[in-house]
Parts: C-alpha cells; structure tokens; sequence
C-alpha cells in the first residue's frame, strides 16, 4: 500500500493537495493494480481527491489501512503529528518513508527525499546538507516539479488575450485576493478597458464565493480555472502556481507573504531571468507605487515578451510522472527487502509478526 499523507484547505492552502493528486492520478496510469490511499484529517481532501475515487479512497484521521511506503506533503510545522505516526507505523511493520518538498527533513525522519522546484531554489548549504544526508536517495530540481493539473498546449505570446490575471491559492488563507484587489485599484484608471480576472482557486467549490470582489466592477470577470495559462501577464501568491505559468510561458509577477517567501521567489526571479519575478510583501509599498509598477510592466511589451521567451524550456511538464516511478521504485524495493527479511526469519527457524 503507498499512503499519501497531506491536508487541504485553510492554513494549508490547495497546493500539497493538489500536488499529491498529480502523482496519484500518475501512479494509477503506470501500476493500475498497486494500492494507493489519502490520508488526512482535513474534510476538504474529499473533494480534491474525488477524481482519484474508489482507487484513492481518502481516510480522515488515523482510520486508514496499513501501508508499506508512506508519502508526507505538508508544511514544516505540522511534521510533529507525523513523527507519531513514523513511529507508530515502524513498531508494526516494515515502512519507506518520502517527504516532498521538505528540506528541513533529516535522514532519521525519512528515507527518501524529493526537492521539486527550481534548484536555484534552495540554497547551497541546504543542499549540500541533504545530499550528505541522502545521498541518491536525494531527488530535486525540475526534473521532479509537478503541475497539479494538465496545461493547454503553450499559446504563442503574441496572440494570448491582452488581460491581466490575479490568482491566490485555493484557499488563499492569508486573504491575498482582497488585498491584491486593494493593491490593484488604482489600475481601472491606469489601465482602462484591460480585462481583470481573479482566479478563486483551482477547487471553486470548497471555498466561501468571492462576490464581494466578482461582478462589483465590469472590469472584474471570474473565468474557467485554467483561462489564466492563456493570459498576458499573472500576479498572485508564492507556491506552485508560479511554476504552472512558468510551464505555460506565462509571464508571472509573485506576491510573496513572508520573509521566508519573498527568499524563495528572490531565488526563483534570479534562477529564471526573470520570468517570475517578486514584488515584494504588499505591506513594504503603497497601492499607488504597486500599481504604476504593474504599469510599466503592462505598456513594456518587450520586457514581458522577454519573460515569455525566458520561461520556455525550463519545465517539461512530466514531474508527477517521474515522482511516481521514484514511489513505484520504492514500494517494490521495500517489497523486495520485505520478502527477504521474511525468508530468512523462516529459513532460521524465527517468524515475523504480520
């Protein structure tokens, strides 16, 4: 059984959700017969692994089935009520464990560890400790990045809708979308007859609608989920959504929420030549000063087409693809050990609780 371990929904954001259903929905297309469960406290993951469902069946809390190779894709602050479940799970039999995008993560909580982003995005010593800790069970770059869901095929830049679209994240806990439409409304009158579109979250359904914003102005539209891939230039929060529009040759303006954010999307501005590129936390500058910035971006159609050119080739779109065959490898290597630990218990007269 390979267990993936995640939540949804408010602090947690869409994203480690949404993730884990790409490597889902791949380990299911290249070992059909291979088990695969959710695991997760949060009433949310229902509906983001619905798709995945009876193939994926999600358990909440700890009423789940036992496993052999144990995925985790949650935040450093939550790796406590993992610990407890590590440790329960290696009193009772055999168990892999793969943290994703963990690189605060140590040889003594998993086995395996998987970076997906950028490389730039982690700094040297952060490296150089976890392949010293790893070694080739270490896996990071954009080899290994996953796009929650499937693209469109790239849209050649000149020909994309002439609009701007704000993101946040599915369930945007920090309340970014209402501080972006703050930050932005000096904009109707600087950019007159732009379209504006606010991306709710790729799981509309799961989040309080957005009225207030939507439908208040005509310069406001909601679109489909993915109409921002097609667009002329994204603004929104730190996360993946950057690396989907990186994926679709999308121009991408991050808004970053933290200190530690802001580092990471420093990173990723200098990594990608800019093609994603940070404005800073909203609270270090004045609507007006935020929004003439986007501006100058907006009439500067060389530098956004020099964004676009920057963006191609740096993501190959089959991340979820090559996690799932380093998880298929694990299971069937800890099947492979299993076995051998269990013949030689038999062969020497011992036994093997099961």
């Amino acid at each position: 059984m390979i267990t993936l371990r995640t939540e949804a929904g408010g602090r947690y954001g869409i994203g480690h959700a949404m993730r884990l259903r790409a490597i889902a929905q791949a380990l299911h297309r290249l070992a059909p017969d291979v088990p695969l469960q959710v695991l997760g406290a949060s009433p949310e993951l229902d509906t983001v692994f619905d798709c995945c469902q009876p193939w994926a069946p999600v358990y909440l809390g700890v009423n789940h089935q036992p496993h052999d190779v144990l995925v985790v894709d949650l935040p450093q602050h939550d790796g406590e009520q993992d610990a407890i479940l590590l440790d329960t799970q290696r009193h009772t039999l055999p168990l892999t464990v793969v943290y994703l995008d963990a690189p605060w993560a140590t040889s003594a909580m998993c086995d395996v560890l998987i970076l997906p982003g950028l490389h730039h995005n982690y700094s040297i010593e952060t490296l150089s400790r976890c392949a010293a800790a790893f070694g080739p069970a270490l896996y990071y770059g954009a080899a290994v990045t996953v796009l929650p869901a499937a693209l469109p095929e790239r849209m050649p830049y000149t020909v994309r809708q002439q609009c701007l679209t704000f993101y946040a994240g599915g369930s945007d806990p920090h309340g970014l979308l209402a501080q972006l439409y703050a930050f932005t409304r000096p904009l109707v009158q600087m950019l007159p007859g732009v379209l504006r579109c606010f991306l709710r979250g790729r799981v509309s359904p799961l989040w309080p609608s957005m009225t207030p914003l939507l439908g208040t102005d005509d310069t406001m539209q909601a679109f489909h989920p993915w109409q921002w891939a097609t667009s002329s230039l994204a603004i929104g929060s730190w996360g993946i959504t950057p690396y989907e529009c990186l994926a679709a040759g999308t121009p991408v303006l991050v808004v970053p929420q933290s200190a530690a954010q802001a580092a990471d999307a420093a990173r990723a501005e200098i990594a990608t030549r800019g093609a994603i590129r940070s404005l800073g936390v909203l609270g270090d500058t004045t609507p007006e000063a935020f929004s003439q910035w986007i501006a100058r971006l907006w009439h500067d159609v060389t530098t956004r087409l020099d964004m676009h050119r920057q963006s191609l080739g740096r993501l190959d779109r089959d991340g979820s693809t090559r996690i799932a065959e380093i998880l298929l490898a694990s299971w069937r290597h800890h099947h492979e050990r299993y076995n051998h630990e269990l013949s030689e218990r038999r062969y020497s007269g011992g036994h093997m609780d099961l």
